[in-house]
């Protein structure tokens, strides 16, 4: 998976992963709740980058 995401994409899932926890330190909560709406988001657009693949018939 991490060739997939090359050398910005780890870069840019380190930052996400270090602003959440900084957020965990100030508000256990409110750090959830950004944890999920990041989630949430990968995982439409994750649908939607297999559903523009399979219309390509690359998937």
């Amino acid at each position: 998976m991490l060739q997939r995401l090359g050398l910005f994409g780890i870069l840019g899932l380190l930052a996400m992963l270090g602003g959440i926890a900084l957020l965990g330190l100030v508000d256990l909560r409110i750090a959830a709740g950004v944890a999920l709406v990041v989630g949430g988001i990968g995982l439409v657009t994750y649908g939607m980058v297999q559903s523009m693949m399979a219309k390509f018939g690359l998937a």
